[in-house]
Formats: C-alpha cells, sequence, structure tokens
C-alpha cells in the first residue's frame, strides 16, 4: 500500500492507496480517486471535517500535540460517520493529545522513533491510560504490538506496526513544503533489515536486546548513537512486565473456571 499526495495517486490509477491532504485543492482533488482505492486519507485535524468521500476512513496527522489536542474533541461527530485515527508525534504534549484521543475511543499512533526525556515521560503517562485506563477501547500503537509481542511473541514488528517499513508501506515523496513533525521514512527496499544488520555488526546495544525481534533498530533511527537503555528499554520492559502479570491473571481466571 502506497503513502503518496493527491497528485501522485491521480497518475498512478491502480493499487491501495493511504492519500496525503494537505490543502483545501487536494479536497476536491480526492474526488477524482476511486473511493474503493482509499485505505485511508491523511489529513491536519484543520482539514478533518472537510468533504472527503463517504465512509473513508481518517488519519489526522497532528504536528504541535500541545497546541492541537484540545480540538481532537471536534473529531468526535466525524468518527460516528467514518473511522478515525490520531497520529502523534513524539512531542511535548503527546500524553495530553493521547489521552483525549482515547478518551474519545480513537485509534492512536505514536510516531516517537527517538524520543526526548520529556517526551519518554510522557509515553509513561500514555501508557498507564492504555494499560488501565477505563475508556480505552481503541489500539494504541506502538504500545499494542510491543503488549502483543510480549504475551504472544508473533506481534508485527514496530516497523509495521506503525506502517513505517518501505517493503510494506511505501512512501512516495510530497513537495518540499509538506510539513512533516518526525524524520521522513525510509524509502529503500530492505531498508529495516539492512540498517538492523549494519547496528548489529557494529555493535550497537541491538546486538544484545531483548527487543530486537520487535523492535529491528527502530530506536536506532534516525541516529544511530541513540542511547535506548536511557528510556526506551525501562519503557519495553515496563510493557514486557504487564504482559507477564496480565499472563498470570489469565491463568489464575482459567483455574478458577475448572
Amino acid at each position: 500500500m502506497h503513502n503518496a499526495p493527491v497528485g501522485w495517486a491521480l497518475a498512478h490509477p491502480a493499487g491501495p492507496i493511504a492519500v496525503r491532504a494537505t490543502t483545501a485543492e487536494d479536497v476536491v482533488a480526492v474526488s477524482g480517486l476511486h473511493p474503493d482505492r482509499i485505505v485511508a486519507i491523511e489529513v491536519a485535524p484543520g482539514l478533518a471535517g472537510a468533504g472527503w468521500p463517504e465512509g473513508v476512513p481518517l488519519d489526522v496527522a497532528l504536528e504541535d500535540p500541545a497546541r492541537e489536542a484540545a480540538g481532537l474533541y471536534a473529531l468526535n461527530p466525524i468518527a460516528r460517520q467514518r473511522p478515525v485515527r490520531v497520529t502523534i508525534p513524539g512531542r511535548p504534549g503527546i500524553a495530553r493529545a493521547a489521552r483525549v484521543a482515547m478518551a474519545l475511543q480513537l485509534p492512536v499512533r505514536l510516531l516517537t522513533p527517538q524520543p526526548s526525556p520529556d517526551v519518554l515521560a510522557e509515553l509513561d503517562d500514555v501508557l498507564e491510560v492504555y494499560l488501565r485506563g477505563a475508556q480505552t477501547a481503541a489500539p494504541v500503537e506502538f504500545l499494542q504490538s510491543a503488549l502483543a509481542w510480549c504475551l504472544h511473541g508473533d506481534a508485527p514488528p514496530v516497523w509495521i506496526a506503525l506502517e513505517l517499513d518501505p517493503d510494506w508501506f511505501p512512501r512516495v515523496a510530497g513537495e518540499a513544503t509538506e510539513a512533516c513533525a518526525w524524520p521522513p521514512p525510509p524509502a529503500e527496499p530492505g531498508f529495516v533489515r539492512a540498517r538492523l544488520a549494519s547496528l548489529v555488526e557494529a555493535g550497537a546495544e541491538c546486538a544484545t536486546c531483548r527487543f530486537r525481534e520487535w523492535c529491528q533498530g527502530f530506536f536506532k533511527w534516525p541516529d544511530p548513537a541513540y542511547r535506548c537503555d536511557g528510556g526506551t528499554i525501562p519503557l519495553l520492559a515496563r510493557i514486557e512486565d504487564s504482559a507477564a502479570q496480565l499472563s498470570r491473571d489469565l491463568d489464575e481466571a482459567r483455574a478458577l473456571e475448572r
């Protein structure tokens, strides 16, 4: 499934596509695409209420979660008419935006390849709500796939869960003016496999990390010198502990049913 600007999608009239729409002109242009091709339309919050094809899912991508969090409540009536997901970059305010989206029971995608200490602290808050919040009913990625991997060992790796692996989700570059609140995803086929191999060969933390099979070097992107032991590994360890506790609780519940 390609992720591409509207213009590219119109010029390539075959295959499923996630369309990136950034202007009012794009709203009109999207009507030239067959709705059955469109897996989702990626839009800024200000365009979420535009006249998109009926029933087509929206991926509402934030740039400044601290500023845009309160505006997510406007997605509630839209979500009654079509599927809506909220994509939040790893910037200050990520916890506030995620809390609002989870309260609205909207799926969330957290794009946090190399979170700063402040963002890591906020991710701890998001994880707490995700694990124990009474209103959390929709998936929160990457937390969902990490928990499933710790529980079952067969969840999709984070690159795929976040739709960033170019072998699965090739992304077509947009105009130079197109905003992006996170590092542009890699485009080269085989990128994930080749980069992980180079990290392991270079003796990076990945070489001995117990989360390598799931992470595949994600948190070493784009800077291979990023220290995972300073934050992301403790975060994943907390998910691992929660998975172990959940597994024990399920075993006890089954024992009581016998």
